[in-house]
């Protein structure tokens, strides 16, 4: 049967190659392979208007890396990367954990000292603008030292309690209202004295509460601990000055060299040199 296909078509003047390639097969079973230049895969033809070379084929609609996944260049999805939902530990709280620290309860702490700070600064830019008069003038300045300092203090918490994993109220107003500041609230009836002793009582408090910071991290949280030192060095210089001004209790060196200077805390403030 299949001389008798070769012999038709070489009398038809063909080859007796092409006899071959129309015997599906043949007896062998065996698929003829395809001729030199010619492909057995289906191809696309591409629509009116196609731009050259973007028709292909259906069969290799979709790429393959070795790993078996789809190409996500051609809108496939490749699997999610496992480095991007693992959770890492932070050594810096661990090894704290480990010292005895709680760190939950030093970074509530600080996030709490971190608001007086904050509202301190505030309030003390209206007991500032309330000091009038030549003898007002004076007590300004310090006050003024004191306030860019307490707001330099409130810079300096901040890296601290994000390292720990903490962060900040979403709301102001609750991150405001913890610090029970009220007592600095005043107005233009408030006395040079009155000021004087709202000042004196918020540095005095400040002082309690960083003083709680070196005592909760000492040999535990060198870093910690060097931060609420140099804060409470600070605190209780600003006590001296209005312990100065009340009653004449010599404080040794009232002034700064300008307001803003921070001698102890610009180094965790950096944010403030350009003041």
């Amino acid at each position: 049967m299949r001389h008798q296909e070769r012999r038709r078509t070489v009398a038809r003047g063909g080859r007796p190659e092409d006899a071959d390639q129309h015997n599906n097969g043949g007896s062998d079973g065996r698929q003829p392979a395809p001729r030199k230049g010619s492909c057995r895969y289906p191809t696309v033809t591409a629509p009116s208007g196609t731009p050259p070379g973007r028709a292909q084929t259906t069969l290799f609609s979709h790429t393959t890396t070795e790993t078996g996944h789809r190409n996500s260049k051609i809108g496939a999805i490749n699997p999610p990367d496992p480095m991007a939902t693992k959770k890492h530990t932070v050594v810096g709280v661990e090894v704290l954990r480990q010292s005895g620290m709680d760190v939950d309860d030093l970074v509530k702490t600080l996030i709490y000292n971190a608001s007086v700070e904050f509202v301190a600064y505030y309030y003390f830019t209206n007991l500032r603008a309330f000091c009038t008069g030549m003898e007002g003038e004076g007590i300004k300045g310090v006050i003024e030292d004191a306030r860019l300092e307490d707001l330099s203090h409130f810079e300096s918490c901040i890296d601290r309690i994000y390292q720990l994993g903490g962060e900040f109220p979403r709301d102001i107003a609750d991150f405001c209202k913890q610090a029970g500041a009220d007592f600095l609230q005043s107005d233009k009836k408030t006395t040079l004295k009155q000021i004087l002793e709202k000042c004196l009582k918020a540095e005095q408090g400040a002082i309690v509460n960083w003083n709680k910071v070196c005592q909760m991290t000492h040999g535990k949280d060198p870093m910690t601990y060097e931060l609420a030192s140099h804060i409470l060095a600070e605190e209780i210089e600003h006590e001296s000055w209005f312990l100065e001004l009340l009653d004449g209790r010599p404080s040794g060196h009232m002034r700064r060299r300008y307001s803003g200077e921070r001698p102890h805390t610009s180094k965790h403030s950096r944010s403030m040199d350009s003041l």
